[in-house]
């Protein structure tokens, strides 16, 4: 009897072992959306890093490219050599229109961190 009511307790134990490793493993898929989740912000924090460098490395060569075609304009006409001043707007121009487009270009981030607009444009949302 004493050997039958051991052999009962150990099977209720070793049940109820089971059982709560059951519902450890019931919240493993809760744990894996959570990493999901987490890998997602992260990924979405990246991009906007990329983002922030990308669009002031194109405003920085758009101030540099303005600025450097005033000031040869500015030089070409204190030194009357209407070339210099052609080819320094011209230069700082073309600087200028390259910071633009890396400017526009750095945008694409968004699209990557699937960041967007939400209410018409009136807030911004992650998607899943």
């Amino acid at each position: 009897m004493k050997v039958l009511k051991n052999l009962l307790l150990i099977a209720f134990v070793l049940f109820a072992s089971f059982i709560c490793s059951a519902q450890m493993i019931g919240n493993y898929p809760i744990q894996t959306k959570l990493d999901s989740v987490n890998y997602r912000l992260d990924y979405t924090r990246y991009c906007m890093l990329k983002f922030q460098k990308q669009y002031y490395a194109g405003v920085t060569a758009q101030v540099f490219g303005l600025g450097f075609g005033g000031a040869m304009a500015y030089f070409s006409m204190s030194k009357n050599n209407k070339s210099l001043g052609l080819y320094g707007a011209a230069g700082g121009g073309l600087l200028a229109l390259i910071g633009t487009i890396i400017q526009i270009n750095s945008h694409r981030w968004f699209r990557s961190a699937a960041f967007g607009p939400i209410n018409y444009g009136v807030g911004m949302s992650l998607k899943f």
